[in-house]
């Protein structure tokens, strides 16, 4: 499998050498603290439209900026981050990123298109434009407190969703005022359908994050990255220059699991995504997903799963009604 030959490869001693990336890219990936992105937009323009096919590798890493972000990612597969929470995405992606809110899309290379590109498009906007907005048009002063008082990131779905995809992509071909138009449009049109949720846990409104989870990022990079092989807990300890111990007090109290739990549950999520969209035999997904051997990956499957990894990939193909019999 062609992405899966472009894997990075970990290295304890410093700190990773992977394939296709500089020292210099490595030092910006695992960064202890957000890169400062500094949004530059043309002084005739009330917010910034951006649309980049790129390699997810070229992907920016945990950044910050001033600026609100409506993001949409289309190509592939792995973690978002905002605020340091984590969630899995696929397919198309598109969240609502609060002004001053660190944030990160980490692609994972088993789950990505072979030719490894990916849609990044986004629209940016000061705060101030919402608030001038809400001065000028009293009828819209809802929607800008909607927006204005996020504390946390939304993740934006259901009908709403396609309508931003749909929307994003014509903005390509439409300039002036008629780009504007548009971009109102989007923020209202997510704003009254109300198909969001926040991404993450509630409790994190208000609160300020700490510096254990502000290193969570790092760890779910680790995982992203290198799940297809062996991967310990003293690892991730030491790519955040924590003890084993104070590792795994943090790690339980940002995520409510423990490590080898995070990381089966990943592994687990990835080879059910390889089993309904490839044809790789079993062996072979048990191995991608960082199994030596097929018989325990199949054993864990199907605890996980309730149904062994044949079952699992004939029912979501849709070739059966039910599991057949045990491998």
């Amino acid at each position: 499998m062609q992405n899966y030959s472009m894997m990075m490869r970990w290295n304890c001693a410093n700190f990773a050498i992977f394939v296709g990336y500089s020292r210099k890219e490595l030092s910006l990936c695992f960064m202890r603290r957000p890169i400062n992105e500094n949004i530059i937009s043309p002084n005739d323009r009330s917010f910034h439209y951006r649309f980049d096919s790129i390699r997810y590798s070229e992907e920016m890493g945990y950044h910050v900026h001033s600026e609100m972000e409506i993001a949409m990612l289309k190509g592939g597969s792995g973690v978002r981050i905002a605020n340091e929470v984590a969630e899995n995405f696929e397919g198309i992606d598109i969240a609502f990123i609060p002004a001053g809110m660190p944030h990160c899309w980490i692609f994972d290379p088993l789950l990505c298109r072979e030719d490894e590109l990916i849609d990044d498009i986004c629209c940016q906007f000061k705060p101030c434009v919402l608030k001038n907005i809400g001065n000028c048009f009293p009828e819209m002063k809802d929607m800008v407190e909607f927006y204005l008082g996020q504390r946390q990131a939304l993740v934006i779905n259901g009908a709403t969703a396609e309508y931003v995809r749909d929307a994003f992509y014509s903005m390509r071909e439409l300039h002036g005022s008629e780009r504007v138009l548009a971009f109102l449009n989007v923020l209202n049109r997510i704003y009254l359908s109300g198909e969001f949720r926040p991404i993450g846990l509630p409790k994190l409104k208000n609160t300020h994050i700490a510096i254990p989870r502000m290193r969570f990022h790092i760890v779910s990079k680790l995982i992203t990255e290198n799940y297809s092989r062996r991967l310990t807990l003293s690892e991730a300890a030491d790519a955040v220059n924590l003890s084993p111990t104070a590792f795994c007090n943090a790690f339980k109290a940002t995520t409510g699991t423990t490590f080898n739990n995070y990381l089966l549950n990943y592994r687990m999520q990835a080879a059910s995504k390889l089993l309904s969209t490839t044809l790789l035999n079993i062996s072979e997904i048990a191995y991608l997903v960082g199994f030596n051997d097929a018989p325990h990956f199949s054993r864990t499957f199907a605890k996980y799963f309730k149904m062994s990894p044949r079952q699992y990939r004939n029912y979501s193909k849709g070739k059966e009604n039910g599991p057949q019999e045990n491998e």
